[in-house]
């Protein structure tokens, strides 16, 4: 007979393992899914930001605001594409001077987080981002 453990007072104590092993899973799995879910938030709005700044070079590179406008839509359409973000119809915008400024490139997305929604993310979030770049005056000024 054991000094610590009476078969009184251990027996309270039988399965307790098989209950806290599942919990402990459990609570890892969420951690993880967190974990999983904020590093793809990051990763998006990266791949977004990244997007503007091509299509800021595109527009920068052109003689009219039309051009502009077309080639900005074309390369960030692509850029979001090849980085993989769904997002299905990007909002984009150009303004500034093309006559040897400024020229801005927002960037207006809805992406679906549906593959990290289990962690409690909700199902969409839209990201807005802006991108400048100095006109280049050899090419896109008169």
């Amino acid at each position: 007979m054991s000094v610590f453990c009476s078969s009184a007072r251990c027996r309270g104590d039988r399965g307790s393992a098989e209950i806290e092993i599942p919990l402990a899973v459990m609570g890892l799995l969420l951690v993880l899914m967190l974990i999983v879910g904020g590093l793809r938030i990051s990763n998006m709005n990266g791949d977004v930001q990244s997007a503007a700044h091509a299509g800021a070079r595109a527009a920068a590179a052109e003689r009219d605001i039309g051009s502009a406008q077309a080639a900005a839509r074309r390369v960030v359409s692509n850029a979001l594409a090849e980085s993989g973000v769904g997002c299905p119809a990007p909002s984009v915008s150009v303004s500034g001077d093309l006559d040897g400024g400024l020229v801005t490139v927002s960037v207006t997305c809805t992406v679906s987080l549906a593959d990290v929604a289990l962690a409690g993310f909700p199902g969409s979030r839209t990201v807005s981002v802006s991108a400048v770049e100095l006109t280049d005056q050899l090419r896109g000024g008169s």
